[in-house]
C-alpha cells in the first residue's frame, strides 16, 4: 500500500460521519423517530 495514512483517514472520516448522523437523530422529537415509514430497500 503506497499511502499508509489513507486507512486511518477513512476511519477518522467514518467516525466523524457517524457522530454527526447520530447527533441529528438525537435532536429529533421522539414521535418522529418512531414513525413507521416504507423502506426504500424493501423488495415490495
Amino acid at each position: 500500500m503506497h499511502n499508509k495514512g489513507l486507512p486511518i483517514s477513512l476511519l477518522e472520516h467514518t467516525v466523524w460521519a457517524e457522530e454527526k448522523f447520530f447527533q441529528k437523530i438525537n435532536e429529533l422529537p421522539a414521535e418522529e423517530v418512531t414513525i413507521e415509514r416504507k423502506s426504500l430497500m424493501s423488495a415490495d
